[in-house]
């Protein structure tokens, strides 16, 4: 609540772990603004040079060409690199704004109900598919877009990895609902607050600055020292079920957010480790190995459909996230894909009821 002030972003927002994905961001918009990319660049430099080395800059003139490649056609620049705000909620008669800042937003020429929002990535380290349709930064972007700009009907979001390639993912309607109220939960909590003290709570996993608090550093010594106490090494859980179970119902919520919490500083940690220069980060004893995926592009899986045949329809798998993200806001054409899916008992899932 006190990072966004008028006096600008709060301190840690420029340090040397984020220093460059900001030059990418202020190059680009150099750029839009019609200078060219040396002219960038020396606007860059007399920002952030002073966080840069040699091949830093190599780098940033390989992005912009990058850019400049991928750039769209058949659009209008409705925003670039522009901060804006949408009412989120109403707190003791005051309006509560979300704030976001957008890469890029165009809308179609011959579509003017249809737009396309870019988010430029500079990471030297590719973000899976997955990962990028769970991110809850293009989530809320998403719900902001619609509220801001009421003649969208269809939005298609690319997260363009710079040093990779891009990926779409898309939101419907149910899914804005869901992620303004994960909002509005958060900055209740947050208001509801009678301090500005940090403590550990279910929000914590989702912290943005995280890495810039104390609470999470003390959470694994807290969660060791509750299941020691409630479980001493050697001891069988399941024998004192009986007599001790709503004891460790009662600590289980605790747990669960817990191992979230460690879960999200761990990554969060890596990630920086990860950004860092080499000699740095050897320094520090880690260091990055060479990591590949197999992925299944549609002519991969033609030529093993010819190779398999009719055995090709057991090896291959859709999921019905996926299908939902393929066909976006046409849910009828979605419907009738999923029609021919077939119901597998599962194992029962557990769940808390509604008090």
């Amino acid at each position: 609540m006190r990072r966004w002030t008028e006096a600008g972003e709060a301190p840690e927002a420029e340090n040397p772990n984020n220093a460059y994905g900001s030059a990418v961001h202020l190059a680009i918009a150099t750029c839009e603004e019609g200078r060219t990319d040396a002219e960038a660049i020396d606007v860059v430099i007399d920002r952030y040079g002073k966080w840069f080395d040699p091949e830093e800059i190599e780098q940033l003139e390989e992005d912009l060409l990058t850019y400049h490649e991928r750039d769209w056609t058949g659009v209008r620049t409705v925003a670039s690199e522009d901060n804006l705000k949408v009412p989120l909620m109403t707190w003791e008669g005051e309006t509560i704004y979300y704030r976001f800042t957008l890469d890029r937003l165009y809308q179609l020429v011959d579509r003017p109900t249809a737009f396309i929002h870019i988010d430029y990535k500079s990471s030297k380290h590719r973000k899976s598919e997955e990962e990028i349709h769970k991110a809850p930064q293009l989530w809320t972007y998403n719900w902001a877009i619609y509220e801001y700009w009421p003649e969208v009907e269809d939005l298609l979001q690319w997260y363009d990895q710079l040093n990779f390639g891009k990926i779409p993912t898309r939101k419907n309607d149910e899914q804005r609902r869901k992620i303004k109220d994960w909002l509005v939960k958060q900055v209740t909590a947050i208001l509801q607050s009678d301090h500005m003290n940090p403590k550990f709570n279910q929000w914590c996993p989702w912290c943005p600055i995280m890495l810039d608090c104390t609470e999470p550093k003390r959470v694994s010594q807290f969660a060791q020292s509750r299941i020691l106490e409630l479980a001493p090494p050697g001891s069988d859980v399941s024998s004192l079920a009986g007599a001790d179970i709503e004891t460790y119902v009662r600590h289980l919520e605790e747990f669960e957010v817990a191992r979230k919490c460690i879960q999200s500083f761990e990554d969060a940690v890596k990630e920086v480790i990860r950004e860092l220069p080499d000699e740095r980060r050897r320094q520090l004893g880690f260091g990055l190995f060479p990591s590949s995926k197999d992925v299944w592009s549609p002519d991969a899986l033609r030529a093993v459909a010819h190779q398999t045949g009719e055995d090709f329809y057991l090896l291959v798998k859709m999921t019905k996230s996926n299908i939902s993200r393929f066909y976006g806001k046409d849910k009828q054409a979605a419907e009738r894909i999923l029609q021919f899916a077939e119901k597998e008992r599962q194992t029962p899932r557990l769940r808390r009821l509604n008090s």
